[in-house]
């Protein structure tokens, strides 16, 4: 939290909000859904040994995303994300779905702050069936977890600085 900390340091409302965050994260810990201390760093080397070791990555937020690259870099290890449809999860994540009613006409930081942290699905025996349904049938899972590992080889520096390169050559 250095980061929001330096932005948000004068706003009650965000102040209040990362009290709420840390306590609800602090709670998970308790119940042993969350393994790390709020606002503990790891390595990229441990992430990236989580990612592989990893079946799913459970990511259902209504968060306005405008880049997924932790779901991306799951996907690239064979963590199959489970994510809501909407904003970048909806459209860069191939995956586990589960559906959002928030859109870009709906969706406000006003909705964001001020509430506990929201993961964004309101039927949470849907995610729970979504993720037995793909943990027990080994064969739709590794299916899928192929195509989750192809789907993120598109995204590449290599690919990505071709088609800069094309939008400054031809203006």
């Amino acid at each position: 939290f250095d980061v929001w900390d330096s932005d948000y340091r004068d706003n009650d409302v965000m102040i209040k909000w990362k009290a709420d965050a840390v306590s609800e994260m602090d709670e998970l810990k308790k119940l042993g859904i969350m393994t790390q201390d709020s606002g503990v760093r790891i390595s990229q080397r441990e992430i990236t040994k989580k990612y592989l070791e990893a079946g799913l990555l459970l990511y259902p937020s209504n968060f306005f995303e405008i880049g997924f690259i932790s779901g991306i870099k799951a996907m690239l290890a064979g963590a199959i994300p489970l994510t809501t449809d909407i904003f970048a999860q909806g459209e860069f994540v191939k995956g586990i779905k589960i559906h959002s009613d928030i859109n870009y006409d709906n969706w406000s930081i006003d909705d964001f702050t001020g509430k506990k942290i929201d993961f964004g699905v309101e039927n949470i025996e849907e995610v729970a069936d979504k993720i037995v349904d793909y943990l027990t049938n080994v064969e739709e899972y590794n299916k899928l977890r192929e195509e989750v590992i192809e789907s993120a080889r598109q995204f590449n520096w290599d690919k990505t600085a071709e088609e800069w390169a094309k939008v400054f050559k031809n203006g």
